[in-house]
């Protein structure tokens, strides 16, 4: 069975929102241990 371009675009779309929320829930402890400050100061 071969999946129509549809069904790969929600499957795609579907692991970038599982990826987000994991970087979600570990970001707090990135902040805490202060290692996000630097990255944010390169983006900003």
């Amino acid at each position: 069975m071969k999946a129509s371009p549809s069904v790969w675009t929600g499957r795609a779309l579907s692991g970038l929102f599982v990826v987000f929320m994991l970087a979600a829930s570990i970001a707090p402890k990135f902040l805490m241990s202060g290692m996000v400050f630097p990255i944010r100061r390169i983006v900003a």
